[in-house]
């Protein structure tokens, strides 16, 4: 077998031996992250990551700072000095990655929604929690088994770590 010189004139007809780490599937998971929202997005001790997000309800940028934080109506200078510890682009704001700001979905949705996947692809946490109520919460799982029962299924995916804490089995309703 014949391998490709790793030099920048021969390259062009095998692209993807130039990349360090071409075969590591969290390398290249992170490489497409960075190059989709722009920014350098750095994973956070507890999880999450640290983005910059643009609302298109308010029309204004906002920083999400892992699992635990958010922040809204930035300042100039604020937004001046997490967009260069991000690596974006400050006067872009409108091409960061759109998601609605905490604000806007506390006003318009009356409650905080979350989106958060299982590790390796096993599924999704869906979770709404109501700014009127503690109690109005939906909370909904897709995680796939193939060989478990679906008690086996359901407390397996209720164990592993996540930022939305589930309800306790006995206390959810179907």
């Amino acid at each position: 077998m014949i391998l490709p010189f790793l030099s920048d004139d021969g390259n062009e007809r095998f692209p993807s031996i130039t990349h360090l780490f071409f075969d590591d599937h969290r390398a290249r998971t992170e490489h497409h992250l960075q190059q989709r929202l722009k920014q350098h997005a750095p994973p956070m001790l507890d999880g999450g990551r640290a983005i910059l997000w643009f609302c298109r309800w308010c029309q204004k940028p906002w920083y999400e700072l892992g699992r635990t934080a958010s922040f809204v109506r930035l300042s100039k200078s604020q937004l001046a000095q997490i967009a260069q510890q991000l690596g974006a682009e400050v006067h872009a704001t409108p091409s960061f990655p759109v998601s609605m700001c905490p604000l806007c979905a506390a006003l318009q949705l009356g409650g905080m929604p979350r989106i958060e996947e299982y590790p390796n692809g096993q599924g999704y946490q869906f979770a709404w929690d109501g700014i009127q109520s503690p109690h109005a919460r939906f909370f909904c799982l897709l995680y796939a088994s193939h060989n478990s029962s679906l008690q086996a299924s359901l407390r397996e995916a209720c164990s592993l770590p996540s930022d939305i804490p589930p309800y306790p089995i006995l206390e959810s309703r179907r």
